[in-house]
């Protein structure tokens, strides 16, 4: 055993690390940083990289550490850890990766992990891995996706990375598949929605293009219009369910951050009480004040609903449920282009994601840059979000032509500090 931790430590030892930190203007949350560093990182050979941002452009955190990541690679460094300066090792393991790595698992201050893909914060890269994936993007100003498109870099550079498996067991060899505008209508009466009731659905969504004249996109699964009932996906990644009542005040039951797998959704009315399930898992659960809203529809509607504008969507229908009796899904009205597919199809999928190692990270309180209510804080996060759906993702854009290879910077000063080096660059 004591020769394992020698062992270890020597290869700590003689890796060389470099920490590189993007910065604008956080000067309270720096000190502590490098002060909290110093002391984690005793055993380790590294150096602090602070890459300031020092023009009044909005800020880009991919570009800065692409210039972090040259000055390490220019000055012989092995690996690279690419930091933000808010976030403090509590435990975290920084010896070099075979793979690039996501370090955080865990934040002190906030219940349950990180989601299952997620890849900003803290991540470690072997020095030849970061020049096989091109670096960062350069395209992403201001805050988010610059981490969602590196990762998208490294499943896509024949790097390694792992797998997860959700999803229901079994196959279902027949579904419906809708697609844009398309909707199954199903008739209802209203003394369904008075009552209690129970509508399950096991469907598959894939988005594919977010509409950039809007704030955000909503991808209806399944919904009574009238009513304002519904459970619907969005372009934050999240489930939710809505209903409204006849006082028109709104309820809703919104999931954590979901891919758009195959999932059964459940929607249970008992007597004042709405209960969100996914999976058989409870998500939610509201208490109405008055009764549900009744504006007369008719109809329970599966995809789309409206024909103002065109919905860019997905929509695998393999099972719907209406308080437990299943509905034949060739007796119901068809608008648009519905196909039935008599084929197989897993309702297990293997997604990818990155290689974690265990860690546990304080993160300082600084003001949220993610969304509010059904928006972005900073329009520009729209907009990074829109470039990646709908041309990164789409396999559109060529990563091997846009990235360290085409990093263009002005460096204004390099400035030795006690504990670290700070790079004041233009952009």
């Amino acid at each position: 055993m004591l020769d394992h931790l020698t062992d270890q430590k020597m290869n700590t030892m003689k890796n060389k690390l470099a920490i590189v930190v993007p910065y604008r203007n956080r000067e309270s949350h720096l000190q502590t940083f490098v002060t909290y560093m110093k002391s984690y990182l005793k055993d380790y050979t590294y150096e602090i990289i602070v890459v300031n941002q020092s023009d009044e452009q909005l800020f880009n955190r991919g570009k800065l550490l692409n210039i972090g990541a040259k000055y390490a690679i220019d000055n012989g460094f092995n690996y690279i850890c690419f930091h933000d300066v808010d976030m403090l090792p509590k435990t975290a393991d920084y010896s070099y990766p075979e793979y690039p790595t996501s370090l955080i698992s865990e934040l002190e201050n906030k219940e349950g992990n990180v989601f299952f893909n997620y890849f900003g914060g803290i991540t470690l890269f072997k020095v030849e891995d970061f020049i096989a994936v091109n670096g960062y993007s350069n395209d992403y100003w201001g805050w988010g996706y610059e981490d969602t498109d590196l990762f998208y870099r490294v499943t896509h550079s024949g790097l390694y990375y792992e797998n997860n498996v959700i999803g229901l067991d079994g196959v279902a060899s027949t579904y419906l598949e809708l697609t844009e505008n398309d909707y199954l209508r199903i008739p209802i009466k209203r003394e369904m929605i008075d009552g209690d009731f129970t509508i399950s659905i096991t469907t598959k969504i894939e988005t594919k293009y977010f509409d950039e004249n809007k704030l955000y996109d909503e991808y209806p699964i399944i919904s009574i219009p009238g009513y304002n009932i519904g459970i619907f996906y969005n372009s934050f990644n999240r489930y939710f369910l809505q209903v409204y009542d006849e006082n028109k005040i709104p309820y809703s039951i919104t999931t954590d951050i979901l891919d758009d797998i195959i999932s059964e959704f459940t929607f249970i009315k008992k007597d004042n009480l709405i209960t969100f399930k996914i999976n058989g898992n409870k998500i939610g659960e509201i208490e109405l004040k008055a009764p549900i809203l009744n504006l007369e529809n008719e109809y329970l509607y599966i995809g789309s609903f409206s024909d103002e504008d065109v919905i860019e969507f997905d929509l695998k229908v393999i099972d719907i449920t209406l308080n437990d009796e299943t509905i034949n899904l060739l007796n119901i009205e068809k608008i648009g282009d519905i196909f039935l597919k008599n084929e197989k199809l897993p309702l297990k999928v293997s997604l990818p994601k990155p290689v974690r190692r265990q860690g546990l990270f304080l993160e300082l309180y600084h003001d949220s840059n993610a969304s509010i209510n059904k928006s972005w804080i900073h329009q520009e996060t729209r907009l990074n979000q829109i470039f990646y759906n709908n041309f990164v993702k789409q396999n559109l854009v060529d990563f091997k032509n846009e990235g360290l290879n085409t990093l263009e910077f002005k460096l204004v000063s390099e400035d030795k500090h006690s504990d670290y080096k700070m790079l004041s660059v233009e952009l």
